[in-house]
């Protein structure tokens, strides 16, 4: 039996989900996601419950989507379109489970894990972590930042592919909502969900859902929607696709150098 991508740990009413893919920097692979919705969904039922951490073991949150798994979007145009549609249902199931949740980001948290930790409720993030979006020019849209940080900064960091934010930056941009130092993170995480798990259930569930509704009305879901038909097109682009091949044949990293550092958004 293969390892398990995540792992699951219960202190009353707090449930730490914990992607455990390290060797692979956490990579939202198909296992990875298979698991996490389980998970996820087993919680959405448990009214013993009231918070969900996510959180990661190893370096890094998550290096985004695998890069290297065949998600069905390198076939026909239908089959990327379920592909990409697949994907964006996921993050949605993970927005609406009907708990609080938390992302708990350290190290990378880049491309497809953005969209992990935007649909938390809350992201509290080591001060020294490293958030962005795709790591190179032909890469995916990732525009569910505008969301967070606004129309003109979820431009820059679509439009300048590779750069990162520390942890501290992206509070003071709004993606984050708190920043503590790595070695108390944890702990940190642990004491506010802890906090937030002293409101019944209940409560949070009807707080949670008028917010999600409110983000509604203002074109989340409706975005969520459309860019899943954009990155589709990206995906079957020649430029796309190229680089989709190469970052698959060569990894992330080798793809991100071809065409070097992105300059400074600091």
């Amino acid at each position: 039996m293969s390892e398990r991508h995540v792992l699951d740990e219960q202190d009353g009413a707090v449930l730490t989900l914990t992607l455990n893919r390290a060797e692979k920097r956490n990579a939202l692979g198909n296992q990875l996601r298979a698991e996490l919705d389980e998970c996820l969904a087993r919680a959405g039922e448990d009214d013993s419950i009231s918070v969900i951490v996510i959180k990661a073991n190893g370096p890094d949150f998550s290096a985004g989507m695998d890069v290297r798994a065949n998600i069905g979007i390198d076939n026909d145009l239908a089959a990327a379109q379920r592909g990409v549609t697949r994907l964006q249902d996921f993050m949605l199931r993970v927005r609406d489970v009907p708990k609080a949740t938390i992302a708990q980001v350290h190290g990378h948290c880049v491309g497809l894990a953005t969209q992990l930790a935007i649909c938390c409720d809350i992201v509290v993030a080591a001060e020294d972590a490293r958030i962005g979006v795709p790591g190179w020019p032909n890469d995916w849209i990732a525009d569910w930042w505008v969301f967070r940080v606004g129309a003109q900064r979820a431009k820059l960091m679509n439009f300048t592919s590779g750069s990162l934010l520390s942890g501290s930056e992206a509070v003071e941009w709004g993606f984050a909502a708190k920043a503590f130092p790595a070695d108390r993170l944890d702990a940190e995480t642990q004491r506010l969900a802890a906090w937030i798990a002293k409101t019944p259930v209940e409560m949070l569930r009807l707080k949670k859902h008028a917010i999600n509704q409110a983000e509604d009305q203002m074109g989340f879901r409706t975005v969520a929607r459309y860019t899943a038909t954009q990155n589709t097109l990206i995906s079957r682009s020649e430029s796309g696709h190229t680089g989709g091949d190469y970052a698959r044949q060569h990894g992330f990293a080798a793809a991100r150098e071809r065409y070097g550092p992105p300059p400074p958004i600091e």
